[in-house]
């Protein structure tokens, strides 16, 4: 976890000055009492209990404490000193303007605890209440992390998971690779233009560049690194947090997230998926690049139905290209290419699509549904994306991309496949276009077929016909 600590020493997270303070009343969704709520507790109170803030960062342990005033203690915790520091400032600053304002104006701030220390080794008596945002997806084993926090829990508390999904980020992945093979990383100087400038460099209609412009994190050269630069991001399935959080102990009690990500809204778009556990309906939304927003899960320690089952999509078929060729598959060896043949790399992202579709529809055959049915519901009921002034965003759904049979798209080459070609062919090799010739932008293979994945990939299933010449 070295690297993650030295990612966050540089970029302290989130990126809000430590003069700010919590507005008032912004701790409401992380409040002890919202998930007594959701999980159906009556009259339950904040009073003396002890809260863990794990993976605080700069800012939500405040927010925290300032939402729980009779708390006996929030104890926050992060790997990063520079994150603790601007903590400690701004939580120096509220109780500063508390006595300053005094009157009542402001909340009282119960005792708070600051802990430099890896959560994976860190230990300090149990909680009540333990609060994990977007934490557990930073560590190389998230189960394991998740497990540990959940006996730091007792028996009668709650806790509340934020968490990134797998599939989901499928764009977010593409951006990162698109950035990093521009030789962007979280040292580079003047990092949000210069990430802008990269992005530029893609048609304004390019998938890619509409999420990239529509993220918020994309205004900060720290939101830049979370999103798209990370040095550890792991993120699971749901079925998979649900295995670890039933192997840990903890069955899931609420959903906090927007309505349109959580499991009730497959009961709404397809009703016959009723009886579909809520982790599977969670992995669904994922499948179908539906979990729009990192789920909200509130869990408490109790015995579980029992974890839920992880689904496998098939095998692709083999889909084949729209003229001959070699089809550039990962089932196919460098071995087999040769200069000026006639090659197909099919879209890595398309592919990346493809698969999370087959698991979906894995998910629903024996429920009598199909992938036909499943796009049409989505189309119809709830269409394109908007960005935050409500424009358009064309191209970022799953039914957009869905006519070029994804299901049946191979598996393209990865970098070390175009490596292995580069080693064994003559120096300066090239892949060119075979219809006009012209050659494709970049200095070696693994950057030409890049720039192809970048450029062409998302708006089709098959790049090429493609040649290389020397």
């Amino acid at each position: 976890m070295e690297e993650v600590r030295a990612q966050y020493e540089r970029h302290p997270y989130p990126p809000v000055s430590a003069l700010a303070l919590p507005r008032k009343g912004q701790g409401g969704a992380l409040t002890w009492e919202r998930g007594a709520e959701l999980a159906g507790r009556e009259g339950a109170s904040h009073e003396g209990l002890r809260i863990l803030v794990a993976g605080c960062g700069t800012l939500e342990a405040l927010v925290v404490a300032q939402a729980h005033p009779r708390a006996r203690e929030v104890v926050a915790v992060d790997i990063s000193e520079a994150s603790i520091a601007r903590l400690r400032v701004r939580v120096t600053l509220a109780r500063i303007a508390n006595l300053i304002l005094g009157l009542g104006l402001r909340s009282r701030i119960p005792p708070i605890r600051l802990v430099r220390a890896d959560l994976a080794t860190w230990e300090d008596g149990d909680f009540d209440y333990v609060l994990a945002t977007d934490v557990l997806h930073h560590h190389h084993d998230p189960a394991g992390l998740l497990q540990r926090l959940a006996k730091a829990t007792r028996p009668g508390g709650l806790m509340r998971l934020v968490t990134y999904t797998a599939h989901g980020r499928v764009w977010m992945r593409a951006i990162g690779r698109w950035l990093k093979a521009g030789g962007l990383t979280p040292e580079t100087p003047s990092l949000r233009e210069r990430a802008r400038e990269r992005m530029g460099e893609l048609s304004p209609e390019n998938p890619l560049r509409l999420s990239f412009e529509a993220n918020p994190e994309s205004r900060a050269a720290t939101g830049i690194v979370d999103a798209y630069l990370h040095v550890c991001e792991n993120p699971m399935a749901p079925e998979a947090w649900g295995q670890a959080a039933a192997s840990a102990g903890l069955q899931l009690v609420a959903q906090d997230h927007p309505p349109s990500s959580q499991s009730g809204f497959i009961d709404e778009l397809w009703p016959e998926l009723g009886e579909m556990g809520d982790w599977s309906k969670l992995g669904l939304l994922d499948d179908l690049l539906e979990m729009v927003a990192n789920p909200v899960l509130w869990l408490e320690p109790g015995v579980s139905g029992g974890p839920p089952s992880m689904v496998s999509p098939p095998e692709p078929a083999g889909g084949l290209p729209p003229s001959d060729g070699l089809v550039l598959s990962r089932a196919r060896s460098s071995s087999s290419v040769e200069l000026e043949q006639a090659l197909w790399l099919p879209s890595h992202l398309r592919w990346e699509l493809g698969v999370g579709l087959g698991r979906a529809v894995a998910r629903v055959e024996r429920h009598g549904l199909d992938e036909a049915r499943l796009l049409q519901v989505l189309e119809q009921e709830v269409g394109c994306r908007v960005n935050e002034a409500g424009d358009d965003l064309p191209g970022l759904t799953l039914y957009e991309h869905a006519g070029g049979a994804l299901r049946e798209l191979p598996e393209p080459w990865d970098a070390a496949r175009f490596r292995e070609l580069t080693a064994r062919l003559p120096s300066g090799a090239r892949l060119i276009m075979a219809s006009s010739r012209e050659p494709v932008p970049g200095e070696s293979l693994e950057e030409q077929a890049l720039h192809l994945q970048t450029h062409q990939g998302p708006a089709a299933s098959w790049i090429g016909p493609l040649l290389i010449e020397v």
